[in-house]
This record gives structure tokens, sequence and C-alpha cells, in this order.
């Protein structure tokens, strides 16, 4: 798929997903994981990897990324509240709102 074909929006959602994913990178290499589950380190890097991937898919205009990142959180977000009882509607609220626009032009999408 040519650059011009993607739609500004998508570009948008890449540059500030590439933009999330750095400070996420810093935020998993940082120390402040000692009070937390033994499992959570590498889930937050496996987690930040899969989104990386998936925004890739997002730069690409692939179906499959728009999948992948919708299965992901409708896992990751009971995840987070029936184990960390963490939840936070504006998160939520964003993700539904990239998945809307991502399956708004996923007939564009290969």
């Amino acid at each position: 798929m040519e650059d011009q074909e993607r739609p500004f929006i998508i570009t948008a959602l890449c540059l500030i997903g590439w933009t999330g994913l750095l400070s996420s990178f810093a935020r998993d290499m940082s120390e402040g994981f000692d009070d937390v589950a033994d499992w959570y380190p590498p889930f937050l890097v496996l987690s930040t990897f899969f989104m990386a991937v998936c925004v890739f898919g997002f730069w690409r205009m692939r179906r499959w990324a728009v999948y992948a990142f919708t299965g992901f959180y409708v896992i990751y977000f009971p995840v987070m509240l029936l184990l960390f009882g963490y939840w936070h509607p504006g998160s939520v609220i964003a993700k539904c709102v990239c998945i809307a626009i991502l399956f708004a032009h996923f007939g564009k999408m290969d």
C-alpha cells in the first residue's frame, strides 16, 4: 500500500502510538518493579512489543493489526481490572476510539 493511500487519521494514530511505545519502553526498563508480581514486568515488555507490531501493522494498513489490537485489549482490560483492580476510564475510552477509527478505515486495508 502506498503512503498516500493511508488516511491522515491512521498516520496520526501511528505517530501517537510510536510516541506512547517509546515512553512504555522507558517505563519497562525502569527499576520500579520491586513491589509487583514476578510475571508482571515480562508481561509489560511483551505487551509493549506486541503493540509495536500492531502499530507497524496500522502503518502498513493491515487488517490483522486491527484484529490483534482489538483482541489484545479485550483480554488486557479485564486482566488489569481483575488482577490489580486497576481500571481507568480514560484509557478504555481512548482505546475504544482508536478501535472505532481503525474499523472505520478497515475497508481500505489489506
